[in-house]
């Protein structure tokens, strides 16, 4: 369905721009959105993101939220809610593609709503923010361990009826599974000491190391280092160790070709023996930092080249400067 209206600016607003809950009466048409007493301890700061689809496949929360397919998405910032105690969304909410739940054209929908918890930092500038901790899943608010979220359920919706829509956000995101590590690619984690003391809270750093072929063979030797950073890498996907599979076709096994090229070419000798390094440096507002110091973001710059980096360099035999 193509949502009229379609506005970019609003879908900005919706995820970065506060908007509030109030006290609306009856006869508007409403969704009330409650965290159930057994689900979770309050009281709870977060932003609750309501989503409306035309399809239950995937749940609204997994669907493409960029693209004219979009479901409509609704979101509310929330402050010291109190589980068992509704917290109402109504017509004055920003969303994307359209403005208001007093547009959704009437008619059978698929709704879902997510809360995304934040955390409170007391920084060392001597700012106090509220923002969502990552949980190593780069700021997925739809994927991220610990946030809650509701079941799909199926609705009429009808503006101009005045009803009101209940829905109970009654599942946990549970931990993700962790990335093991193989003979070329490892995994490191570590409290940064340097972010830490800034953001007041608990902050780590990361990298995936892409091994050379040789290296557990040759404990003496030691490598030169290509530091790449983008947004946030769980592990290292550029290559793969089996051919691919004769099922795949068209851009799919073009893809898993070049990986399994790229993986031949890195163990035979072909290409010459370095590390690769993807660095991990997620923040309470981003997939990752942009690898710079910043007034809003703290000092990711120090805390990579400071603490990351010689870590990498010292465990992993590399030629750093």
């Amino acid at each position: 369905m193509v949502w009229r209206r379609l506005r970019l600016s609003g879908l900005i607003a919706l995820v970065t721009v506060s908007s509030w809950t109030c006290n609306i009466s009856p006869a508007a048409f409403h969704f009330e959105i409650v965290v159930p007493p057994e689900v979770a301890e309050g009281p709870l700061d977060g932003r609750i993101l309501l989503l409306v689809s035309n399809s239950d496949e995937p749940e609204p929360r997994f669907q493409r939220l960029r693209s004219l397919e979009t479901p409509l998405i609704f979101g509310s910032d929330v402050e010291n809610l109190i589980p068992g105690e509704p917290t109402v969304l109504d017509v004055n909410l920003l969303g994307f593609p359209i403005e208001s739940i007093s547009e959704i054209p009437p008619g059978e929908y698929f709704v879902q709503a997510v809360l995304n918890i934040y955390t409170t930092f007391n920084r060392a500038d001597g700012h106090t923010v509220k923002a969502h901790m990552d949980h190593w899943e780069g700021q997925q608010w739809n994927r991220s361990p610990g946030n809650l979220y509701s079941s799909v359920k199926s609705v009429t919706i009808v503006p101009s009826s005045g009803d009101a829509i209940s829905i109970a956000l009654t599942e946990t995101i549970p931990p993700l599974e962790p990335v093991e590590d193989t003979k070329y690619v490892k995994h490191i984690k570590f409290k940064s000491d340097i972010l830490s003391n800034w953001w007041g809270h608990d902050i780590d750093l990361g990298a995936v190391v892409v091994l050379p072929e040789g290296f557990d063979e040759n404990p003496q030797a030691r490598y030169p280092v290509v530091y790449w950073h983008g947004h946030f890498p769980r592990t290292f996907t550029g290559f793969q160790e089996e051919p691919p599979s004769r099922a795949l076709t068209g851009a799919a096994r073009e893809r898993a070709e070049g990986r399994h090229s790229f993986f031949q070419d890195w163990v035979s000798g072909k290409l010459p023996r370095f590390l690769i390094v993807l660095m991990q440096h997620p923040t309470p507002f981003y997939d990752d930092s942009y690898a710079v110091n910043s007034a809003n973001n703290g000092p990711y710059g120090d805390a990579l080249t400071q603490e990351l980096m010689p870590r990498v360099e010292k465990q992993f035999r590399a030629i750093g400067e």
